[in-house]
């Protein structure tokens, strides 16, 4: 009976024993200090929705980081998928009469939904070891697309796995994402108040437009020194054109024939 009871005990240990905390992305759900809830497929079991969506480009690169509060040997897997239903829990391998999980089966190349297997084998582990992992996004565009973070229990009474998601939400390359978007748009420096718009340097009062140094009261218009008659002159000074010297010089030259004749 003793031995029975012991038996016992050990296995509701065991299965105590292992959890884990998705930190970033953040939780689909809320979580307490060990993760939970996380032990029903496909992420974790019910729980209040903490609203958090995580906007990512496709292709990019998705650092995903958690913690490890109970350890435990084994080794994780991550998957992406616009459906939860999508997911699929592999079947594990069981000894000791189907009291203990031995092993999982590991996709050597993985294929969607699956994005990474068999990350982090270990044997051994430590309460609060944070572990992180870096993806690559999948070429998909979604609005709520599912991120999941499964562990395997090697050395753990059924059920084997456990389970922590997050939403993402995934974008095509530069459409939308908080770093393309706003800052290059509206007030950038060619746009607004930009120096080529509005009150930039050649609109408005520039030097080019408006009341530029070329017009009106310019050095070169309106009040030249000659008045008026030759604007736009160089210099403003009222210096003649090749042509005035031309009907200047014929002026005086058909005096000069006159007084001659007068003679």
């Amino acid at each position: 009976m003793l031995r029975l009871l012991s038996a016992v005990l050990v296995l509701v240990a065991a299965s105590a024993l292992a959890h884990i905390r998705l930190d970033s992305p953040p939780s689909f759900q809320v979580t307490d200090a060990l993760g939970n809830p996380q032990k029903t497929a496909p992420c974790g079991g019910a729980g209040t929705a903490s609203n958090v969506v995580t906007t990512v480009e496709a292709g990019s690169t998705l650092t995903v980081t958690w913690t490890d509060t109970i350890p435990h040997p084994g080794h994780y897997r991550i998957s992406i998928a616009p459906n939860q239903s999508d997911f699929v829990t592999p079947v594990p391998v069981l000894s000791n009469g189907g009291t203990n999980c031995q092993s999982a089966p590991i996709e050597a190349n993985p294929v969607l939904p699956t994005v990474a297997d068999g990350v982090f084998p270990h044997t051994t582990g430590a309460t609060g070891m944070v572990r992180s992992y870096d993806i690559t996004v999948p070429m998909m565009s979604c609005d709520t697309c599912t991120l999941q973070l499964m562990q395997f229990m090697a050395s753990h009474a059924p059920p084997c796995f456990y389970y922590q998601c997050a939403t993402l939400r995934i974008v095509p390359p530069d459409a939308g994402t908080p770093m393309d978007a706003g800052a290059d748009a509206g007030a950038g420096e060619d746009a607004g108040t930009g120096t080529d718009a509005g009150t930039g340097t050649d609109a408005g009062t520039t030097t080019d437009g408006g009341t530029p140094t070329d017009a009106g009261s310019g050095s070169d218009a309106g009040t030249m020194t000659d008045g008026g008659k030759d604007p736009g002159t160089a210099g403003g000074c009222g210096c003649s054109t090749p042509a005035d010297v031309s009907a200047l010089g014929l002026a005086l030259a058909v005096l000069a024939r006159a007084a001659r004749r007068r003679r």
